[in-house]
Order: C-alpha cells, then structure tokens, then sequence
C-alpha cells in the first residue's frame, strides 16, 4: 500500500492491494505463505509491512487466501485505513508480516509494537505476526506475537512451523509459478515494477512519435465522423479492423510490437475518443494475452489520454491473465498521465475492492450497449462471447 497521503492526493496512488485469489495449493506454513508474497504483489517487498487476510471455508476448518497489502514500514500510521479496508472485506483471519534487514532493529520493534497495540477486534484484529530480514528463499521467519504452538495442537486449522522457520523456495510457490505461466516473474522492487509502465518507447525517435501521435488525432476524428455520418455498417467494419490490429500483434514479441508504427497508430486512434475505447473493450478480455501486449506498447508510445485509456484496457486483460498484480502499477500510471480519468478511477476503485470479475463484467455490459447501439444488432464479427453475450 502507498501512502494514504498519496493514495487520496493528486498522484491517484493506489493500495498495494492484490485481492485476485492465486492458483490453488496448500499453505502448510507461515513460510508458505511469504513464499506467495512476491508473486501475488508482483514484487519483493523491502522495509514493508504486509497484511494476509483469509477467509473461512464455509463448513470447514480450512481457509482460502483473500487481500494481501502491503505498508511501508514507517507508515503504520495509516493502519485504520488498512483496518477500514479489512473490514469492509469481511475477512475472518488476519497475518501480519514484518520484513526489515534488521529485525532487531528499533525500527522493527516499533512495527511490532504497533501492530500488538492495534490488534483489537475493533480495530486490526492481527491473529499472529511475524518478522524476518527478507522474502527470500531459505530466510528465516520468527513468530512476534501470536498464540504459542500448543494452543493450536487441538485445532485443525493450525499451522506447522508456527514459531520459526525458513521459507521454501519462491519459485515453486503458486504465485510465482502464476506469475512464470504469463511470462513475467516477480520484479526485484517495488520501483522496478512501477517504473515498467513508465512512458518511452526507445525503438521509435521522438520525432517520429510525434508524427504518428498527429496522425492518429486525425484518424481518430475520422473514425468519429464515420461513426456519427455513414452509420452501423461503418461502426461494424471499424471494430473489425481492431479485431485484425488484435491478430497482427498475435505471435509478435514486444520489440517487434514497438516498432510497428502503422498498428500502433491505427489502433491508437481508437483510444482517443471514449466511445471507440469502449467498442473495443471486448478484445482486451476475449483475446488477453495479444491485446494486453497491444494495449501496452500503445501506452509506452503515446502520451495523455491515448495513454490512460491503454493502460486501462491492458489492466483488464492482464486479470484475466491472472496476472492482477499488474493493474495497480498500470493504472497508477493512468492517473499520473490524466489525473481524474474516469475509468481509471473506476478501474481503481472495483479491482482494488477485490471485484475483478464484477469489474470486467459491468465493462463488457457497456461494450455490448455501444457495439448494440452503434453497430445495430448484427453488431460484429468480434462481437463477445460467452460472459460477454451472457451480460
């Protein structure tokens, strides 16, 4: 989690907040579960405090992974808002982890102490924390505070290694290996998974971009006049042709993505104008993979709402790459480049609450109303298909 500073500032931070649920496997351990850290925020968190809640199984002793957060460890300060969070997900358990170099530090120890001072069922009810130097494999882990392990010999659902122990190796944690499916691993830092959606695109000269960012202003005013002027056929056709930008960028490697000017530019005009976004939101969740790579490349290229509207539709597609660690670096960067965007603060708003599905499907309930309103009910041959039609 940033700041509650900047998460309510101009910047549009948003919380470190991954409420995606990871790919099933048993979490034997408190070590088990720091191993799944990185991959679910998509980083190795440093100097941080990080919060896993857990919900019950109905009828069970058994508890699933719900929101993982994480804190710096010197803004503690902000732990009613991390409380007001957890309890509006309605969470039933709730780990706390202090990760410092030092974890005898005075640093750590105030972490500690505040944590045991706020773990009140009215406030933060923290079950049990613990401390250790890093998320790293084989590092040691040590139980703050907490019952002792005898109290849990009589319950089902306790943890073995409750005291201390070593984490397993992060590679073969199911949140990594989500992560390795996708084609991404955790990134060493928080900054290095921010400073990914920094705008620059190093294989085109800025003379080109400039170009190419005045030629889509006019094919996007085209596109806007085809729309509103020739009617349905037109609107059908122009979503199609997405659909062909959609294909081209199958198969293609980021590099080859990034100098393609002529895909770029023409499926950029298409994020100028919100009603073109919107037409084309079905592609970036029916064919993620090729349109998050799409969406992505649009954003390292151009700037200002071009931008925020890629970054929103990448964000989309990457949940359902199940990679949704992505989206809060990725609209972070939306709403530095536009402040107040509206569907990055939507965006924000369902996907940092845990909604993703809710998320994607009130999106593609407006994609099918524009492509039925402007494109008539034959709509086009990209039209969606299975949630999409269903909302």
């Amino acid at each position: 989690m940033v700041s509650a500073a900047e998460e309510k500032g101009e910047t549009g931070a948003m919380p470190e907040n991954n409420n995606r649920p990871t790919p099933a496997a048993v979490i034997a351990t408190p070590g088990d579960l720091l191993a799944n850290i990185p991959g679910i925020l998509g980083f190795y968190p440093r100097e941080s405090v990080v919060f896993t809640a857990m919900y019950r199984k109905p009828r069970s002793y058994r508890f699933e992974l719900g929101p993982v957060i994480r804190v710096d460890l010197d803004e503690l300060r902000y732990l009613p808002e991390i409380s007001s969070a957890l309890n509006s997900a309605e969470v039933d358990m709730v780990f706390a982890f202090v990760i410092g170099p030092d974890t005898a530090s005075a640093t750590c120890d105030q972490a500690v102490e505040q944590l045991f001072e706020s773990s009140e069922p009215e406030l933060l009810d923290i079950a049990a924390c613990w401390v250790t130097p890093g998320i790293y494999s084989g590092e040691v882990y040590q139980l703050a505070f907490g019952p002792p392990p005898e109290a849990l010999e009589n319950d089902p659902s306790g943890l073995s290694d409750w005291e201390n122990g070593r984490i397993p190796p992060i590679t073969e944690a199911a949140a990594t290996r989500s992560m390795l499916s996708g084609g991404h691993l955790p990134e060493v830092t928080r900054d290095e998974a921010f400073a990914a959606f920094d705008r620059g695109n190093t294989h085109l000269t800025p003379h080109v971009i400039h170009e190419l960012e005045s030629q889509v202003e006019v094919d996007a005013g085209e596109l806007m006049q085809g729309v509103f002027i020739t009617g349905e056929e037109f609107f059908a056709h122009a979503i199609d042709r997405f659909g062909v930008l959609v294909d081209r960028c199958e198969g293609l490697t980021m590099a080859e993505t990034l100098v393609d000017t002529e895909m770029l530019g023409q499926a950029a005009a298409y994020l100028v104008n919100p009603l073109t976004r919107d037409a084309v939101m079905h592609f970036f969740v029916e064919r993620p993979a090729a349109a998050s790579d799409l969406g992505f490349a649009i954003a390292k290229t151009f700037d200002g709402v071009v931008r925020a509207n890629a970054l929103c539709l990448y964000s989309l597609a990457v949940v359902r790459r199940n990679l949704g660690m992505k989206t809060n670096p990725a609209l972070e960067a939306a709403l530095r480049t536009a402040p107040g965007h509206n569907l990055s603060v939507l965006l924000r708003h369902g996907l940092n609450e845990g909604r993703f599905d809710e998320t994607i499907e009130a999106c593609l309930r407006g994609n099918a109303m524009v492509r039925e309103q402007y494109a008539g009910k034959g709509q086009s041959r990209g039209g969606c298909t299975g949630t999409a039609e269903a909302a």
